[in-house]
């Protein structure tokens, strides 16, 4: 069986996004003495953890309890690759490193675009993993396109995103399924598992080559690639979590939504419930993850 590089970095980083669940607060800062004794320490796992813990709560539209982290992280990491899965990687991608989005500019970009629906949602246009859901489910009926969130020729791609060139960093790393480098481009990173420098001053260890000037800077879906095979392990993972797929696309197409894992939860009585954060600056402390 061949996936997508992006779909095998996810599954591994399935495995360690409960240890994400359990050292995050309400507000997004993550206790990194928790995470180090959840995860051991170690920066590539502790990272794909945090990248995929993120991605899975503004696929499910809040946070998800520690309980089941597990079950979720490996639902998005099964999803078939999409505009919506991608842009919740990207996003996920920039705001551990720190980045920000204006949501009131996502609220109105959805507003533009006929999804008034999901503009009105509770929490839109103020709370990060609300918004950032309203616009996964945007992507995933079609209503938006990712280069109405970020294009590079527009304004420099300012606008919803503040750190046009971090959000390109985050960008060039999810097409190539890395979610474990840092994307600091040699500075210290500002958020979770910052990776240091491989030499002072030069790229960060595991980090993408720059882009050539001119080169294509649109945000895409990464393609598969052919006879890039995971593991025993995730393939079988993988298969299985295909049936549960198939399933929530049923669901969707029966009038479910993009609501139904979220749904699930709340039957169990354990639904996430997000608190109101606080005012954040224009960049996230270290730790912080820019919740």
């Amino acid at each position: 069986m061949s996936i997508s590089p992006l779909s095998a970095a996810l599954a591994q980083g399935a495995k360690y996004a409960t240890a994400y669940a359990k050292a995050v607060n309400q507000n997004g800062n993550v206790n990194q003495k928790k995470l180090n004794a959840a995860d051991g320490g170690s920066v590539a796992n502790g990272r794909s953890g945090i990248v995929t813990g993120y991605a899975a709560e503004f696929m499910v539209g809040d946070r998800i309890p520690p309980s089941q982290m597990d079950a979720a992280a490996q639902q998005f990491a099964a999803t078939p690759d999409s505009p919506a899965k991608t842009f919740a990687v990207v996003a996920s991608r920039y705001k551990n490193a720190g980045g920000n989005y204006d949501n009131g500019k996502l609220k109105a970009i959805l507003t533009k675009a006929g999804a008034a629906d999901l503009a009105n949602q509770p929490g839109v246009g103020k709370k990060d993993v609300q918004t950032l859901h309203a616009v996964y489910q945007a992507l995933q009926q079609g209503k938006v396109q990712l280069s109405d969130i970020f294009d590079p020729s527009v304004n420099g791609g300012k606008g919803a995103v503040k750190d046009p060139a971090k959000y390109q960093n985050a960008i060039d790393a999810v097409q190539q399924g890395d979610i474990t480098s840092s994307i600091q481009d040699g500075k210290k990173a500002q958020g979770n598992r910052g990776a240091t420098s491989a030499t002072p001053g030069g790229a960060p260890a595991g980090a993408t080559a720059p882009r050539a000037a001119g080169a294509p800077t649109t945000l895409a879906t990464p393609p598969a690639a052919a006879g890039d095979v995971a593991d025993p392990m995730t393939q079988i993972m993988l298969l299985l979590q295909q049936l549960q797929q198939l399933l929530q696309q049923y669901m969707q197409q029966s009038g479910g939504g993009a609501s139904l894992f979220k749904d699930s939860l709340a039957n169990t009585g354990q639904a996430a419930t997000a608190t109101p954060a606080p005012a954040k600056p224009a960049t996230s402390a270290v730790g912080g993850g820019g919740y």
